[in-house]
């Protein structure tokens, strides 16, 4: 199961260029987040955990690239050299179990180099969604007859959501979904990604959504 969480987590690391770190700030009250530069909040279920970016990259580090890196700095400057930072993660209580979901939120600073054209949004929307998609069914997983890609808007920020379940006929993951929604502020492209585990977690996991607002 780690592995599908890592991949859903660092999809955007894959597959995003940039050239700077993510402007604003980014603050937790009780189980709201609000990114300041985004202006908007997003409210999780009283029983989820909610970290920032310093939990974050500690843990990503201490999980999967201790042997990488020789520091969390080290670590999270290559990244945000890049343009990507990771502002929140949240996950459900159920820690006993697989069935946790999980939500990040991370953005990209999309400002082209001088020798690169800008993309728009709904492009590199439907390019990720697409390209993601192909890749798990290159590495033997198989697709949902629900997957989607549609123009949405949440908290007032239009932006496009990208939706595919996937299962496989091994055994390893049984069910996993993913949900995400990008939209964008002046050049920073901004992703709330939703990932579940189970058709019991589908509907709590999902309505993060209808809980973005305004900040």
């Amino acid at each position: 199961m780690k592995k599908i969480i890592t991949t859903a987590l660092l999809a955007a690391a894959l597959l995003l260029t940039g050239c700077s770190d993510a402007k604003g700030k980014v603050t937790i009250s009780e189980n709201t987040a609000t990114l300041e530069h985004a202006d908007i909040s997003v409210t999780f279920p009283d029983d989820w955990s909610v970290q920032g970016s310093d939990e974050i990259y500690a843990d990503m580090y201490s999980s999967y690239y201790q042997n990488v890196y020789s520091s969390v700095d080290e670590m999270k400057n290559e990244l945000t050299e890049g343009g990507l930072s990771f502002h929140v993660y949240a996950a459900s209580s159920d820690s006993e179990t697989d069935n946790v979901s999980i939500v990040t939120i991370s953005s990209q600073d999309m400002t082209p180099t001088d020798d690169e054209e800008s993309i728009p949004l709904e492009e590199y929307a439907r390019t990720v969604h697409d390209s993601t998609i192909f890749e798990y069914l290159a590495s033997g997983y198989m697709t949902g007859d629900d997957s989607s890609f549609s123009q949405e808007s949440y908290g007032g920020k239009t932006g496009y959501l990208s939706h595919f379940e996937l299962t496989t006929d091994n055994g390893f993951v049984n069910f996993v979904g993913f949900s995400e929604f990008m939209f964008q502020v002046d050049m920073e492209l901004y992703s709330i990604q939703v990932t579940y585990f189970s058709e019991e977690e589908k509907a709590e996991a999902l309505s993060i959504f209808d809980n973005i607002t305004a900040a």
